[in-house]
């Protein structure tokens, strides 16, 4: 009873306008602060500096800004937005709400490919939006030909690709059925997703489908021919990618496997063609391959791939790869390259989860054909890993490892190639070699892969296992990964075995990003442990500490300088660190780093420099800040951006200010702009002249989409003549959504960068229409002053092009 009560009572309210207009209007001014510019209230802009620098850098090719604050009513009008940004149930909601409002233009048709991982809302979007969809796959009449209409191929092959980048079999069916339809003049379109399952029926494709137009070559004029057949390519190779079977089985039961292969090999043999590459597949898709082998000639299927025999492994078919053996003709060598791509995808960058799972018997399968290895030298491979791998891993599945060892054997790596890549832990210049990538990126997975002893479950000869995987790492990796990858257990353990045998030349580091093996590290170099064979090279410490600061360890970085570095004979001890590292030990108040690093910090008269600004600019800051500016973040940070060009200014500019002065100040200026620092515009602009040029006009449409009109207010209000424009059409529509009739006047009249009138700039205006739409507050005063007035520009002088290449920069007239 209380419960409709409640209802009956909010169904009141909200029939009561005006209680309903007061509550929303109480719940938007408890919202948080506002601002009132030109008659409109609206929220006040949180944010720094850095924000509107990081997250509205405006772009080379798109200077477009979308507003960030966004009500149901704009959405409404801007359902594109809603797409991309993926508010599947708002865009559903505003359709099923208020579908005759909407304008669905054919960029919202094209954008609703996105949506087809969702069956349902795919359907719902068909069913409410069939006329928009008839007219976006629907021909155009050619008045100058008798011929049929040619369908919008270019617009379908790429709805069709983003269904199979993102759909499934019923949203593929679907679509293909509505184009039919639509193409064979049947007014009765099947819209049903559910009609096909995911096996398609050559009963139920039409006679003629759309499918048969994309893979011909006839009938489609030359001028879009080669960008529909680049699209269809990249459907196919997608459908590959994407593990999507049963597209492909519905393409070939609509056109037949005949007519694929022939479009498959023409590509590969034009220009245009490209080969799939391996490395793309991020899934398992061995069933979608096997289909096609079984599906393909075998040069067609070869055609598809750079590497076939990459393909043919990761079917995982015994068959498929035995067939293939007993018909294809490649060349030992071209083999051996296939199978080194192949392992080398497994572990670029690093081994993926997701990637497939490879079969090292079907690998040494292809390698005991073509002669590569054999049977002998796979089983010494095999037996070699099958004493560190336990039942349960093997079970699982540990084809991974056993690739690893498979590929060291093939390049013969030996004791020499180890310590080699043991060494190229601490230098680049070894790292270019492709060879020393792959190299690297198989010791990074070995070691974590071996380094696990901590397993709860008790097994026999887990002991004994652990010590052959110590010993195998040692041998294949080296005691430097070890340190650097390893858990403290298997650094013990590996160190141990360092002092009962002989492993070569091995090298010990400092570069774990854990602590206790840092420590354990740091105790064996400080006690000079004499090891036979173990070796610590000074001058690699450098990067262990470069490591530390980079992963912001000031921990390890704490316990290697005050720990390590006095344990060390000082007179081999050339390091030289970067002033940065000790400038921000200092800021945390590490201050016995700071004073042991003293001495190697490179230029170190420069860091006390450096650090006695630093001092100064605090204290200044200090004495100048208030109650206000110590609790306000944003003013903290305006103040400091203001005292770093202050403290610039007063070191470079103490004569006659330079180029190199004059050009940073404008670099400055431009900073700020970036950043809507209007603090550090005004002191740039009240400086003395002779250090800066004439500023570059202001662009208003950046901080208008950003909806920051405190930093508009101010430039708006400025006595300092600041030179502002306002040069894009769709900050006419933000205005419109947010703005007040004084807006049209003060802002879009009287900064725009041309003179015209309405009736030669329709595109602005309309513009300002759909906004003013938009606008439940001052909308109405907004349309009635466009109806009632020609809204003409006034003419802005511009101040001339300035000349910046003295300065090594571009002519720029306005940001």
């Amino acid at each position: 009873m209380l419960m409709n009560t409640n209802n009956q009572a909010i169904t009141d309210v909200f029939r009561n306008r005006y209680l309903l207009k007061l509550i929303v209007n109480k719940i938007q001014s408890s919202g948080g602060e506002t601002i009132e510019l030109l008659g409109a209230r609206l929220p006040l802009y949180i944010g720094s500096s850095y924000d509107a620098l990081k997250h509205w850098s405006p772009q080379s090719n798109d200077k477009v800004f979308p507003p960030l604050r966004r009500r149901y009513l704009h959405l409404v009008q801007d359902l594109e937005w809603v797409i991309k940004n993926k508010y599947f149930g708002l865009l559903k909601d505003i359709l099923t709400s208020h579908l005759k409002d909407v304008t669905v233009t054919p960029k919202l048709i094209e954008l609703t490919q996105q949506c087809a991982g969702d069956p349902e809302l795919m359907q719902f979007l068909l069913t409410n939006l069939s006329h928009q969809f008839r007219e976006y796959f629907g021909s155009e009449k050619d008045v100058n030909t008798k011929d049929p209409p040619l369908p919008p191929v270019g617009l379908i092959t790429g709805y069709l690709l983003g269904i199979v980048i993102h759909g499934d079999i019923q949203v593929w069916n679907a679509i293909i059925n509505i184009i039919n339809s639509i193409q064979n003049n049947n007014n009765n379109i099947n819209i049903n997703t559910n009609a096909t399952n995911n096996k398609s029926n050559e009963s139920s494709i039409p006679s003629s489908s759309i499918l048969h137009l994309l893979f011909r070559h006839t009938q489609i004029p030359e001028t879009i021919l080669e960008s529909k057949n680049f699209t269809v390519d990249m459907i196919i190779k997608q459908c590959i990618i994407s593990n999507k079977k049963e597209i492909l089985v519905n393409i070939v039961e609509t056109i037949g496997a005949k007519e694929l292969g022939a479009f498959i090999d023409s590509m590969a043999e034009s220009k245009h063609g490209s080969m799939l590459a391996v490395d793309l597949f991020d899934m398992d898709n061995s069933n979608t391959l096997v289909y096609l082998y079984q599906t393909l000639p075998i040069k067609t299927f070869s055609n598809l791939f750079g590497n076939p025999i990459s393909a043919i492994l990761a079917t995982k078919d015994t068959t498929t790869i035995t067939n293939y053996l007993s018909n294809c003709e490649i060349e030992q060598v071209t083999a051996t390259n296939h199978i080194t791509q192949y392992i080398t995808y497994l572990f670029k960058p690093s081994p993926s989860s997701s990637s497939p799972s490879p079969s090292f018997q079907h690998i040494s399968f292809i390698l005991n054909h073509f002669a590569i290895f054999n049977q002998n030298e796979s089983n010494k491979v095999s037996e070699r890993m099958k004493q560190l791998v336990s039942p349960k891993e093997e079970a699982k599945g540990a084809g991974l490892l056993y690739c690893a060892e498979l590929y060291l054997t093939m390049i013969k790596h030996d004791q020499h190639k180890r310590e080699l890549m043991d060494q190229s832990q601490h230098t680049t210049t070894m790292r270019d070699s492709k060879q020393v990538k792959i190299l690297f990126s198989i010791c990074q997975y070995l070691v974590p892969a071996l380094d696990k002893e901590g397993e709860e479950e008790e097994e026999e000869g887990k002991a004994e296992r652990y010590t052959k995987r110590c010993e195998y790492l040692l041998d294949r990796v080296g005691f430097g990964f070890i340190c650097k990858l390893g858990s403290l257990s298997l650094v013990k353990s590996s160190l141990s075995l360092l002092q009962s045998r002989s492993f070569g030349n091995q090298y010990i580091n400092l570069l774990s990003n854990r602590l206790e093996v840092v420590e354990f590290c740091g105790d064996v170099i400080c006690n000079h442990q004499k090891i036979a064979g173990l070796e610590f090279d000074i001058k690699y410490l450098l990067q262990a500490l470069s490591l530390a600061y980079s992963r912001d360890q000031w921990d390890i970085i704490r316990y290697i300088v005050v720990m390590v570095l006095p344990c060390l004979d000082k007179s081999k001890t050339f390091i030289y660190v970067t002033p940065l590292l000790v400038h921000r030990a200092s800021q945390l108040g590490h201050h016995d780093v700071v004073q042991i690093l003293s001495v190697y910090v490179d230029n170190y008269s420069d860091f006390i420099i450096m650090e006695a600004s630093n001092q100064q600019q605090q204290q200044q800051q200090q004495q100048q800040q208030t109650s206000t500016t110590e609790t306000d973040p944003l003013i903290k940070e305006e103040n400091q951006l203001i005292e770093t060009v202050k403290n610039f200014l007063d070191v470079e500019g103490g004569g006659i200010p330079t180029d190199r002065v004059i050009r940073c100040w404008y670099q400055y200026y431009k900073d700020a702009i970036s950043r809507q620092c209007y603090p550090l515009i005004e002191y740039l602009l009240t400086i003395d002249p002779m250090y800066r040029t004439t500023p570059p006009m202001i662009e208003l449409d950046r901080p208008l989409a950003m909806s920051n009109f405190s930093f508009v207010k101010k430039l708006l209000q400025s006595p300092l003549n600041i030179p502002l424009v306002v040069a894009l059409d769709s900050t006419w529509k933000i205005v419109g959504m947010y703005g007040t009739v004084e807006w049209v006047i003060q802002i879009l009249q009287k900064y725009s960068p041309t003179k015209w009138n309405r009736s030669t700039n329709l595109t602005y205006i309309d513009q300002l229409v759909q906004g003013a739409k938009m606008n439940y507050k001052h909308g109405s005063q907004i349309l009635k002053y466009i109806n009632e007035n020609d809204i003409i520009i006034v003419d802005i002088v511009h101040p001339k092009s300035i000349d910046y290449n003295v300065f090594g920069g571009n002519e720029i007239t306005y940001l």
